[in-house]
């Protein structure tokens, strides 16, 4: 994942550092200075710098948190904020922040009502392009994948399926929807805009629920109905978000209304230094912690770019054009994205940055960052106060104490590989998964068996360990993706005793190459992706193992585990 941020303005890198890229002209003003000052203030402190603030965030958590919402942010909420944090140690289930507080996300959304201002500008493949301004009275729908909804959040029991145009194609998932409501209580009211067809065309009366289409739906309230925002406490529910399961059953993890919230504003205006005037587009997928990040933009007033369609159509430069078209000075997608408009199929390596100086522009924070579903945040990523260095993410967010675990729960030397792990409590800590049990065990199972009294997620690229040599994925990726004879390729590690580990690379075309370990090299037709653009490792390490790769309807080419199958120089010997 990346993100830019324009007309920054930025300094050259200096001659004599290759890999510094870009330099702020000056932190004067920025969201990151202000917070540092306001803290020494009020804690009596002489923090000098962001390393130094980020230090104190993270042994001072809860006072951090709590001197955000009481005395920084300008978040709508009723209670107290003093208390942020009263579990007694992290894995103590589940996370208690700031159970004095109420708050609400919609009206948190809508609190910069202003009718000369844009909230939010939509376009779509064939460059059709509208722009919204949101009122406190407004319900605002749009054809994104058939529905943003920015007014209100609706019944817990209003259900929404759609049909999509992607590609100038239209994708019907009606008959998916018979199967997907079996479950659901007969009181359940399903709503469906549809995008090609007349209604006339189309017969709901198989499907069970209560079914309508959105404009009856619409028509069955108030033109301008007058909205009360109910708030709610800080942890209660606000998402449900899906791992991509290809590693096993998917993790149906619940996100709370304000840490949610207050994570998503605390990188919005501190870290990235957003202000109201600033027009972001992230191009994401509606099933992408990304999407409900980009909409918590809303939040400190900025304007959101809402893209319906594919990034390459009608033009590889669609996107780009929205830029100047629409003002956007916040640009986000995926690194695999960026990768592409490089004609190269791989995630963004040091060579990627050096296409973004030097064919979009000199004076721009290219951010690289790093979270995910599990907190539907970021651990790390963008610092408009610190520089950009190739091939690197800048720094850790504030409150997050970010280390590298081995596996018996030790932590490692600074440049050795191994799992991410978060040691400190931070809001966005998932709440709970949905129909766990009383001791909350598949949540305890997913984050916290591990040796560790820290919250783990598995290294993002897989972490080899041939020989004893013990290296990440993305290692061999920087160096076999610089042929150019090879389109994409993937490294994974394949056991056949406890102690040996081969690594084996399969690669799209061939090519020589030396490594530091002697791999096995395969010629493959296809490298496995999540529809998010993430290569999937460790699904054709199941594979090599013999074993099963559940819920292959996350991947964009699924057909291409296939082609892993059966391969005689992989078995066991």
């Amino acid at each position: 994942m990346m993100t830019l941020k324009i007309n920054e303005g930025a300094a050259q890198a200096a001659p004599d550092n290759e890999n510094l890229l870009w330099l702020p002209k000056s932190t004067e003003g920025h969201e990151l200075e202000i917070l540092r000052s306001k803290i020494n203030g009020k804690f009596g402190l002489k923090l000098k710098d962001y390393f130094e603030l980020h230090s104190w965030s993270v042994k001072h958590y809860k006072d951090f948190w709590s001197f955000l919402v009481g005395s920084h942010l300008n978040l709508l909420y009723s209670g107290s904020p003093e208390v942020a944090y009263s579990n007694k140690k992290m894995d103590d289930l589940p996370p208690h922040w700031f159970p004095d507080l109420k708050i609400n996300y919609a009206e948190n959304l809508l609190k910069y009502e202003n009718e000369k201002k844009i909230a939010y500008y939509y376009t779509t493949e064939r460059m059709l392009k509208e722009g919204h301004q949101i009122k406190q009275s407004d319900i605002c729908f749009r054809n994104y994948a058939g529905i943003c909804q920015f007014g209100r959040h609706l019944e817990l029991n209003l259900s929404r399926l759609w049909n999509l145009s992607y590609n100038l194609k239209t994708h019907n998932h009606l008959g998916k929807l018979k199967d997907v409501v079996k479950g659901l209580s007969p009181a359940a009211v399903v709503v469906i805009p549809f995008l090609a067809k007349d209604k006339k065309e189309v017969d709901l009366s198989s499907i069970h629920g209560n079914v309508m289409f959105m404009e009856d739906f619409l028509s069955s309230v108030p033109e301008n109905p007058d909205l009360k925002f109910e708030r709610v406490p800080f942890s209660h529910p606000l998402f449900i978000m899906f791992s991509s399961g290809t590693t096993g059953v998917p993790k149906c993890i619940i996100h709370s209304t304000g840490g949610t919230l207050l994570k998503h504003v605390e990188e919005h205006q501190i870290q990235g230094n957003r202000k109201a005037q600033d027009v972001v587009l992230y191009y994401t997928t509606t099933g992408w912690m990304m999407w409900n990040w980009l909409v918590s933009a809303l939040a400190i007033g900025s304007t959101l770019v809402i893209y319906d369609g594919s990034p390459l159509h009608p033009t590889h430069s669609a996107l780009w054009d929205l830029v100047d078209e629409c003002g956007i000075t916040v640009f986000g997608t995926s690194a695999k994205w960026i990768a592409f408009q490089e004609e190269k199929g791989s995630p963004l390596k040091p060579h990627s940055y050096d296409y973004v100086y030097r064919e979009i522009k000199t004076d721009l924070l290219l951010a690289s960052i790093s979270g995910g579903t599990d907190i539907i945040a970021c651990f790390m990523g963008e610092n408009s106060v610190l520089p950009v260095h190739k091939g690197e993410i800048q720094h850790s967010h504030l409150g997050c104490d970010i280390q590298c675990f081995n596996y018996g729960g030790k932590k490692e030397e600074k440049g050795t590989a191994g799992d991410l792990v978060c040691a400190s409590p931070f809001p966005s800590m998932p709440v709970g998964f949905w129909n766990d049990d009383e001791k909350h065990s598949a949540y305890r199972s997913a984050y916290f068996d591990k040796p560790t009294d820290s919250l783990c997620w598995d290294a993002l690229m897989e972490t080899l360990n041939p020989n004893g040599v013990r290296f990440g994925s993305a290692e061999i990726y920087n160096i076999v993706e610089t042929f150019s004879e090879i389109a994409d390729s993937l490294c994974v590690g394949q056991r056949d005793l406890p102690w040996i580990e081969e690594i084996e690379i399969f690669h799209s075309l061939w090519s020589q190459c030396q490594t530091f370990t002697e791999p096995l090299f395969f010629q493959i037709d296809d490298i496995p992706y999540t529809i998010n653009g993430k290569k999937v490792e460790v699904a054709v390490k199941k594979i090599l193992a013999g074993q099963s790769v559940k819920n292959q309807s996350a991947l964009a080419n699924p057909e291409s585990l296939d082609l892993f199958r059966n391969i005689p120089e992989t078995k066991i010997w």
